[in-house]
This record gives C-alpha cells, structure tokens and sequence, in this order.
C-alpha cells in the first residue's frame, strides 16, 4: 500500500522477456526512484545479473551505498531470488 501511488503513476519498461524470466523496470517521470522487478518462469539460478537503463549523470543508493548510474549499466545489479516466490525486486534511489 505504501508505493500505490508510486505504482499508479510510474512508467513500466519491460528490460527481459523470455520463456525463464521476466525482468521489469519501474520509475517515476524524474527517474528519481527506479524499481527492478525479476519473475523466474522456468529457470531454477539463484542469481542474475541485471543491467537497468537509467539516465546518465545520475547517482543512486543501492544497498546503502552510492553508485554512477554508468556503473550501474555497465557492471549491471546482482539480484537474488527468494527461495519461496522465486522472485526479486531492488530499490534505486536518486541522490543528489
């Protein structure tokens, strides 16, 4: 409940569709809060490595750190999947 008016009013960019994943790409008009969604279909990996596009110029906080959007591109987002939903998501958020 708490990201619905997110959700609401974001912009969805499918980034993989295929028969084993799923990866979608969540942001608001300013790119200021990016959401990477994976869904594993068929595959049974407990990683991937996803490579989101975002702006250049840009810094974001992930995992308590802050990374260029370039690096974020080029070196891609290590992403776990849940044992149970076999799902996984990761939160960027733009800094200044």
């Amino acid at each position: 409940k708490k990201m619905r008016a997110f959700y609401e009013n974001c912009i969805c960019l499918p980034l993989i569709r295929s028969e084993n994943f799923t990866i979608l790409q969540y942001s608001d008009d300013e790119e200021k809060t990016i959401i990477l969604q994976l869904f594993e279909e068929k595959s049974y990996q407990k990683e991937l490595i996803v490579y989101p596009k975002l702006n250049k110029n840009r810094r974001y906080m992930l995992d308590n750190e802050i990374y260029k959007s370039e690096q974020l591109m080029e070196n891609g987002i290590r992403m776990k999947f849940s044992e149970s939903t076999r799902t996984s998501e990761i939160v960027l958020k733009s800094v200044i």
